[in-house]
């Protein structure tokens, strides 16, 4: 005899797509002896695993921001370790990379606006010209900041591509853009300085040395370097490091001139110079420099070996200042050589 209850649910169920229908009796309600499978297919019972599909990292809008990221996880999908990449970014200046960064992101918020969106990793030349003419009242040497941007990462992601610059229709729209520019120069462009009047005025307001403060022979000492150089203020002068500057000595120990090295010049690899001594010592940038390396020995004890000559916060008595002695950045350096600084604080003209 059977009797009614609870019948167990299999984990498999029956999938009976494509199968014939099966015949049972009437009355199946609660009967375990209806449980008849014909020609049937077991498909496991619950959810289906889900087929990966495969990431796309072009299309991740963090990933396409991120310039630097992008090429290097480019290079490392190619084969490379993640040291060889980032030894091979080493080939753009860190202050160019900063410029590209900023520059892709530009391409990339105008890719991410387009309707429909734009992929900015996708090679289309045709792409670059129109975000060129929609963009074409800015100056040329911020487009063309951006073009050089979006070189950097094509030429990675598609190196048998034709570059960018060398697209006609790239050259072309330059061309046109240089020859619609006219840039009058500035007033301070026009300006010539008259170093016999900058000397003058260096003199006078800083003459001895020995009587100087240290933030105040710090900026004689730049003033003068920059005259005797006449080396480029940031990328030269603000980046010197104090290991390159190499005083020289005569049989009697006393100093006789100096060389210094500029490691990151933006025309060569390394740009060096000699100077010797003149006689006026209150403007000799030889025996200023020497002065100002002397007096600020104490505080590079902490400093790094690549330390630059020039130091920050190096000015006033309180020891809480002291204790922030660090590496003067090159905008620090260019303001003291600031031409309208100049006009203020040594009350000169051109």
């Amino acid at each position: 005899m059977v009797e009614n209850g609870n019948v167990l649910v299999p984990t498999m169920e029956v999938y009976t797509t494509g199968s014939p229908k099966n015949k049972t009796g009437e009355d199946q309600e609660g009967s375990t002896c209806n449980a008849l499978l014909v020609d049937t297919t077991l498909v496991p019972h619950g959810e289906q695993p889900e087929t990966e599909e495969s990431a796309d990292i072009f299309q991740v809008e963090e990933m396409v921001d991120d310039r630097m990221e992008l090429i290097r996880k480019t290079r490392t999908t190619e084969g490379l370790t993640l040291e060889n990449a980032d030894y091979l970014n080493k080939a753009t200046r860190n202050s160019t990379q900063r410029i590209y960064n900023s520059a892709w992101k530009k391409w990339t918020n105008w890719c991410r606006k387009q309707d429909p969106k734009v992929d900015a990793t996708q090679y289309n030349v045709l792409k670059v010209i129109k975000f060129l003419l929609e963009n074409k009242e800015l100056s040329s040497q911020t487009l063309n900041g951006i073009r050089s941007a979006i070189a950097s990462v094509w030429k990675v992601l598609h190196p048998l591509e034709t570059p960018l610059a060398d697209q006609e229709v790239i050259r072309s729209f330059f061309e046109a853009k240089r020859k619609q520019e006219v840039r009058i120069p500035s007033q301070e462009q026009l300006m010539i300085w008259d170093t016999d009047i900058l000397l003058k005025n260096i003199k006078k307001k800083w003459l001895t040395n020995g009587d100087l403060e240290l933030y105040e022979l710090q900026k004689k000492a730049i003033l003068l370097l920059s005259l005797a150089t006449m080396a480029r203020l940031g990328s030269d002068i603000g980046r010197l490091q104090k290991r390159d500057v190499l005083f020289e000595w005569n049989k009697e120990r006393k100093i006789s001139g100096v060389t210094i090295h500029f490691r990151l010049p933006k025309e060569t690899q390394v740009k060096s110079v000699k100077i010797g001594l003149i006689d006026d010592s209150n403007i000799c940038p030889v025996k200023t420099v020497h002065t100002f390396v002397e007096r600020s020995a104490k505080l590079r004890s902490n400093l790094p070996e690549s330390h630059t000559l020039w130091l920050a916060y190096c000015s006033g008595q309180n020891w809480c200042t002291k204790m922030k002695i660090s590496i003067a950045s090159p905008p620090y350096v260019c303001d003291f050589c600031d031409i309208y600084h100049l006009k203020g604080s040594l009350k000169y003209t051109l």
